[in-house]
């Protein structure tokens, strides 16, 4: 159970650009720089302190302006504020920049090399990261002249966008308003009674099935196939047909083999972008459409499978010459270990099982990762109603929520776990109340990402949209 959590890690992951690989100092321009950050807000007698990387960028700033600060979340490498969407509506409304890096993550450990002890780590709480933000941001304001009556506006992507939206909702005073990106509100634990449980490959399968009847049926046919030699026992066909270092050798490991399987067309439509990320190998753009022709070439349906997992996960496995199913090395640009205890601590979102609706195989136990969060780290994730009171992002709260756009895309599989439009009132007759922007043929969190040449039109506008909302709310001209 516990080797599901980093592919777990891999399917949510935030795309953070460029992708990583190990931690370093990002060039960033002005360069990044340290912030005392208090290592645990709730103790007030405890004034220990940790280095924090952030980036702070004035190029646009005039006294008064607006400030847009981009949530860090799970990356290798802080993000800086040139390479996000935020440089744009800073340039068009004179406003200043700035990014802080999630703490336990890069070059902002609290404890150095022993930050990922079990006691260590406990101090990675929803509470510390989100009053590491009040605390940089509340900096900023009283530090840089000018600023100190700027409103301010957050953005995030993925479990960034989770971030911001409920720092928007729980530190109303801070943050002025919120761009929150593919951020999952629903489909938390525990998935006994998770309805949004099987979202993210029911959403994968139909992303395929409306791209290529054909394809998805061959894929389809390669998945029963596979289904069929794992009944049997004979594993291995299966590692013959897939090109594995080792093959499944037991029941028990169905639902990892498949979910791995699976989560190799998820990743291929999620992160299909209109630049290179170094992410797929030998496919550099549109990794979806990479998929679908190379789906539609192959001469056999265990064929096409194949060249989807060594697209997806072929860069951390072409030193060897063969896929491990089972490995964490499929996380590419990720902190697996930091991450994996989030999942465990509160953002304990569930969305691995595979229903019976899709062209993949279903899995057979519901996903539970109780036991493995228990054994690796020694907590047990909490109950999703105490966790959404606690934090106030309970489907009510969402929806009397103000100044947030919820965005995500029809090509992102986590647009199942995410804010809904039919939540919100329509017509939409005032800016200032919160609502859900979906946009057709858009990946994973790409509009939050600066612009680049071979952007998609979708892309384009789904900016556009924003940056207008954002003018409507600070009361600019459109």
């Amino acid at each position: 159970m516990i080797s599901r959590i980093p592919l777990l890690s891999a399917v949510l992951a935030l795309a953070s650009l460029p992708v990583v690989f190990s931690q370093s100092a990002p060039s960033c321009s002005p360069p990044s720089q340290f912030f005392p950050q208090k290592i645990d807000h709730s103790a007030a007698s405890n004034n220990q302190t940790f280095q924090q990387q952030y980036q702070v960028n004035t190029k646009f700033f005039t006294p008064g302006g607006p400030i847009f600060f981009a949530q860090g979340a799970e990356t290798a490498t802080m993000g800086c504020t040139e390479q996000y969407s935020i440089a744009a509506w800073a340039e068009e409304s004179n406003g200043m920049m700035l990014t802080l890096e999630h703490r336990y993550f890069g070059l902002s450990l609290p404890f150095g090399n022993d930050s990922f002890t079990n006691e260590n780590i406990g101090f990675l709480t929803l509470d510390n990261v989100l009053l590491d933000a009040v605390n940089f941001v509340e900096w900023i304001r009283s530090t840089v002249p000018g600023a100190n009556d700027s409103k301010v506006i957050v953005m995030g992507g993925s479990y960034g966008g989770f971030l911001s939206s409920t720092l928007r909702i729980n530190y109303p005073d801070t943050f002025f308003g919120s761009i929150s990106s593919a951020g999952p509100v629903v489909s938390f634990g525990p998935p006994q009674t998770n309805p949004t449980r099987e979202n993210f490959f029911d959403i994968t399968s139909t992303i395929f099935t409306t791209e290529t009847w054909e394809g998805a049926t061959k894929i389809k046919e390669g998945f029963q196939e596979l289904a069929g030699f794992f009944d049997s026992g004979n594993f291995s066909a299966i590692n013959d047909s897939l090109s594995l270092c080792f093959p499944p050798n037991q029941t028990a490991d169905h639902d990892t083999f498949f979910i791995w399987a699976a989560s190799a067309f998820g990743l291929a439509t999620q992160f299909s972008f209109p630049f290179n990320t170094g992410q797929f190998l030998g496919v550099e753009t549109n990794s979806l459409f990479a998929s679908v022709n190379m789906t539609l070439a192959a001469p056999t349906p265990l064929a096409a499978i194949n060249a989807t997992l060594w697209m997806a996960y072929g860069v951390a496995a072409a030193s060897e010459g063969c896929l491990d199913w089972s490995s964490s090395a499929n996380s590419v640009g990720l902190e697996t270990i930091p991450f994996a205890y989030i999942q465990c601590a509160y953002f304990n979102t569930e969305q691995m099982d595979i229903s019976n609706r899709t062209i993949f195989e279903p899995t057979r136990t519901l996903f539970d990762r109780t036991q493995a969060c228990q054994q690796q780290f020694n907590v047990t994730p909490p109950d999703s109603d105490t966790l959404m009171k606690q934090f106030k992002f309970t489907h009510d709260d969402i929806v009397n929520s103000t100044r947030i756009v919820f965005s995500s895309g029809t090509y992102d599989p986590t647009t199942g776990v995410c804010a809904q439009p039919s939540w919100f009132p329509f017509p939409v007759t005032d800016l200032n109340r919160s609502f859900a922007q979906i946009t057709s043929g858009l990946p994973h969190t790409l509009e939050t990402v600066a612009e680049s040449p071979n952007d998609p039109p979708q892309a384009i506008d789904a900016r556009r949209i924003q940056l207008n909302t954002i003018k409507a709310w600070l009361g600019f001209s459109t």
